[in-house]
């Protein structure tokens, strides 16, 4: 079983995403908001230790 990490968002980053998730869905994709916000996450992170290099 994952391990849940629960983080608090604004209100417009939700309302941002939960209408990202539905466009992304009307096209045809997946629209999960936890993989936005993983990539989001990720893309971050990558620049954080590139700046520390």
């Amino acid at each position: 079983m994952k391990q849940r990490h629960p983080f608090d968002i604004w209100q417009d980053q939700y309302d941002s995403l939960q209408q990202w998730s539905l466009n992304e869905r009307r096209q045809g994709g997946v629209g999960s908001m936890s993989a936005f916000v993983r990539e989001a996450i990720d893309k971050l992170l990558s620049e954080k230790k590139q700046q520390v290099k």
